[in-house]
C-alpha cells in the first residue's frame, strides 16, 4: 500500500486488522518507506482465497480505517491512489489520531498504535460462514426491503449486503444490490465504500 501523502517510519511495523467480507486477519504492516508499507499475506491462503473475491478490503489501523476497492486491476489501483490522495480526512495521514495530525507536534503515522490508555483487546474471529444458520425467508423479505428503500442509509447498505452475500439471487440482483449499496455508502457521505460498492455493482451486472 503506498500514498505520497504518509510519513511513515522506515524499517518499523504496526499491528493492523484486514477484513475482506466476512473474513479478517490480524498482522503487522512493514513500513518499506516513508510513503509505503507491505502486508505480508504468506500461509494465509484462506484469507487470500476471500480476498480475490471481495470487492473491497478494510484496513484497520490504531486511528482509521482504510477501505480499499478491489476489481484486481491496474485501472482499480490507479482510482484507489487517486481517491486516497483526494479524500484523505488529513494532509498526510488518512489514519491520523488528532494528537499526530498537523498542529498535534507528532509525525503523521496511519499505523501508529494510540496511547496506552486508548489500547483495546483484539476482536475475536468471527465463527466460519459454515457454522451460520440459514436466514428465515421472513428475515431475509425485510433484508430485501431494506436493501430496496432509501430514506435510512444504514439500513440499505446492511440489507444490500446480505442480499449479496446470501446466495439466493442472481448474478444481475446481486449487482442492482451492490449499486443501491452503493448509494446508501454516498448519502453517509463514505466515499470509498461507496466507490468500492459501485466498482462491484459494474462487475457483477454491467448493463
Amino acid at each position: 500500500m503506498f500514498s505520497q501523502k504518509w510519513k511513515l517510519e522506515k524499517g518499523t511495523s504496526y499491528p493492523v486488522t484486514l477484513v475482506a467480507g466476512s473474513a479478517r486477519e490480524e498482522l503487522q504492516a512493514k513500513v518499506e518507506s516513508a510513503t509505503a508499507v507491505t502486508v505480508d499475506l504468506t500461509g494465509r491462503d484462506a484469507f487470500v482465497e476471500v480476498l480475490a473475491r471481495a470487492p473491497a478490503l478494510e484496513v484497520r489501523a490504531a486511528a482509521s480505517t482504510l477501505r480499499l476497492p478491489l476489481d484486481q486491476g491496474a485501472a482499480a489501483l490507479a482510482r484507489l491512489r487517486d481517491c486516497l490522495a483526494a479524500e484523505a480526512p488529513a494532509p498526510s495521514n488518512p489514519f491520523a489520531s488528532a494528537a499526530e495530525r498537523p498542529g498535534g507536534g507528532q509525525a503523521a503515522n496511519p499505523f501508529k498504535a494510540p496511547a496506552q490508555p486508548e489500547a483495546t483487546a483484539p476482536a475475536a474471529k468471527p465463527p466460519a460462514p459454515a457454522a451460520a444458520p440459514r436466514m428465515s425467508d421472513e428475515a431475509y423479505a425485510k433484508a430485501r426491503a431494506d436493501c430496496e428503500q432509501d430514506a435510512d442509509p444504514d439500513r440499505q447498505i446492511a440489507g444490500c449486503t446480505t442480499v449479496i452475500e446470501s446466495g439466493r439471487e442472481t448474478q444481475a440482483v446481486q449487482g442492482i444490490a451492490a449499486s443501491n449499496r452503493g448509494f446508501g455508502y454516498y448519502k453517509k457521505g463514505d466515499l470509498a465504500g461507496s466507490i468500492a460498492s459501485y466498482t462491484e455493482a459494474i462487475r457483477l451486472y454491467p448493463e
